[in-house]
């Protein structure tokens, strides 16, 4: 019976689980916010960084 309930909602899971962690994904990974240490070291090398990231944006498409 554990094993039955166990195994019953596995098929399930991607399906709950995709969206979420989809939307997570994307914010995390298309955020434009920079951190201290990022930001300093781009003011240090004189890097813009948007640009830096739009061009990276680009370059994947």
């Amino acid at each position: 019976m554990a094993g039955i309930l166990f195994i019953g909602p596995l098929p399930l899971s991607p399906g709950i689980c995709n969206k979420p962690l989809s939307d997570y994904s994307y914010r995390v990974y298309s955020g434009t916010r920079h951190f201290g240490v990022g930001r300093g070291i781009y003011r240090l090398l004189g890097v813009n960084s948007d640009l830096l990231e739009l061009n990276l944006a680009l370059d994947g498409a």
